[in-house]
C-alpha cells in the first residue's frame, strides 16, 4: 500500500511540475530583434561621350539579414552637394534590379545629363527603408566628363588625348592591368568593364507614321536597356524598354532618327534610322510645282488689273 500511495504522489509532483513550468512559459514575451538594412559598394560611373547628353550610371548593392523581400523602398538619385543640401536632384530614367542570394540584391539606375551642366563633383546618393521603418544611406562621389573627353583631340587640361585633366585617368588607357584596375583599363577608378555587346534589331527605312520597332538584345537575348533616341531635328528622348528589350514609338518626322542603347557593363549600341516622307517623291515635286505655278499666276493677275499711275491721270 505504501508503494502505491508513493508512485501517486510521484505522479502528482509531475505533474504539478509540468503546470508550473507551462504557467510560466505562457507569461514570457518573446520579441524578435529587427535587423536594418545596409548599403554597400556604392560606384557611380560617368560615361565619355563625344556629344552630349551623357550617360551616368549608378549601382549598389542593399542587404537585409532578415530577407531581401523585406526592403520595402530603394531608391538612388543623383545631386549636385552645397552648403545646405542639394540642388539639381535627378531621378534616374532606367532602372533594374538583380537579386545576388536572399539577403541581398544590386539594384542599378541610369541617368542622362546634359554634361554642359556643373561638371560636379557630383554625389549618386542610395537610400532604402525597410518593412519596419529602418532606414540605411550611402553615397559616391562622381564627376562628369566634358565632350572634350572623347573628342580624339589633345585640348583643355588634358595631359593625353582624352585622358587626364578633368578626363579619365591616362592610366585607364595604357592598355595595362594596373593596381586598382579590376581588368585592363577597366574598374576602379576608369570606367566599367564591359563584359559583352548590347545589340539594336530596327528596321532601316520607314515611312512617316510608321511605328520603329525596337529590340535591345545581348548573347542571352532580349535585353532591358536604356535608349536615346535622337530625331531629324536634333531633339533626344530617353526610354526604358521593357524586361525583353522592346521599345515602340511613332516616327513623326521625316529624316534620320538615331537609336543608341546603354546599359552598365555592356558596350553600347547604335543605329540609324531613315524615315521617308509619306508621299512618294514625284507626288511632292508635282506638288511643289503646282504650288509655284498658281502663286506666279496670282501674282500676274493682280498685275495685269492695278491700272498704273500715268493712266489715271490721262483719264482726268
Amino acid at each position: 500500500m505504501a508503494e502505491i500511495i508513493k508512485k501517486f504522489t510521484s505522479v502528482l509532483l509531475f505533474f504539478f511540475f509540468v503546470f508550473s513550468v507551462s504557467s510560466q512559459s505562457s507569461d514570457v514575451n518573446v520579441k524578435i530583434v529587427n535587423s536594418p538594412p545596409t548599403i554597400r559598394d556604392v560606384t557611380a560611373y560617368s560615361q565619355s561621350l563625344s556629344s552630349v547628353p551623357e550617360i551616368v550610371w549608378c549601382s549598389a548593392v542593399f542587404e537585409d539579414l532578415n530577407t531581401f523581400q523585406d526592403i520595402v523602398d530603394i531608391e538612388l538619385t543623383i545631386a549636385l552637394p552645397q552648403s545646405e543640401g542639394f540642388k539639381d536632384i535627378q531621378s534616374p530614367k532606367f532602372t533594374s534590379i538583380n537579386r545576388l542570394s536572399v539577403i541581398r540584391g544590386e539594384y542599378v539606375a541610369g541617368f542622362v545629363v546634359d554634361s554642359d551642366e556643373t561638371l560636379g563633383p557630383w554625389i549618386c546618393m542610395a537610400t532604402c527603408r525597410d518593412s519596419a521603418g529602418d532606414v540605411a544611406q550611402n553615397t559616391a562621389v562622381f564627376k562628369l566628363m566634358p565632350p572634350s573627353c572623347g573628342d580624339g583631340i589633345l585640348n583643355g587640361d588634358e595631359t593625353g588625348i582624352d585622358c587626364g585633366g578633368p578626363c579619365l585617368s591616362c592610366d585607364c588607357s595604357n592598355q595595362v592591368k594596373d593596381e586598382f584596375e579590376e581588368d585592363i583599363d577597366c574598374g576602379g577608378n576608369c570606367n566599367y568593364c564591359k563584359t559583352q555587346s548590347l545589340r539594336i534589331i530596327v528596321q532601316d527605312v520607314l515611312e512617316v507614321g510608321d511605328m520603329i520597332n525596337i529590340q535591345v538584345m545581348s548573347e542571352d537575348g532580349g535585353m532591358a536597356a536604356l535608349v536615346r533616341i535622337t530625331d531629324p531635328s536634333g531633339k533626344f528622348n530617353s526610354f526604358h524598354t521593357d524586361d525583353s528589350g522592346v521599345l515602340n514609338i511613332p516616327a513623326e518626322y521625316s529624316g534620320n532618327y538615331v537609336v543608341q542603347a546603354d546599359l552598365l557593363g555592356y558596350k553600347n549600341a547604335k543605329r540609324t534610322v531613315l524615315v521617308n516622307s509619306s508621299y512618294p517623291p514625284y507626288v511632292v515635286v508635282a506638288l511643289a510645282g503646282i504650288i509655284i505655278f498658281a502663286v506666279a499666276a496670282y501674282i500676274l493677275f493682280k498685275k495685269k488689273r492695278k491700272p498704273s499711275f500715268e493712266s489715271k491721270w490721262s483719264n482726268l
